[in-house]
């Protein structure tokens, strides 16, 4: 049989799971070298739906993609990068496009 018990209080703090649909931004980094435009930028999907804490969830507005390092574009074109870095998984690549 129990005896004691220590500590005899106990404080549970608990919270709620929530969804919530929040767009991606690309985080840009670097500049463009001068003889480039950035001519378009396409990001799919542009929206996501991500489920957590509502206490975190409550404090977060937009979704990141990883760092796009302008500086490292030499040539008219396109690139591909990952989106989002965060942990959601990427449905699609974004584009890049430049033009001189």
């Amino acid at each position: 049989m129990l005896k004691d018990v220590a500590p005899q209080n106990v404080v549970v703090d608990l919270d709620v799971t929530v969804r919530k649909e929040l767009p991606i931004q690309i985080d840009w980094a670097g500049r463009l070298p001068e003889n480039l435009v950035l001519a378009e930028v396409t990001v799919e999907p542009q929206r996501v739906e991500i489920i957590g804490s509502k206490r975190v969830l409550e404090n977060i507005q937009t979704i990141y993609t990883e760092k796009v390092p302008l500086d490292r574009l030499r040539d008219v074109g396109s690139s591909r990068r990952r989106s989002p870095s965060s942990p959601l998984p990427s449905r699609s690549p974004r584009v890049l496009r430049t033009r001189s």
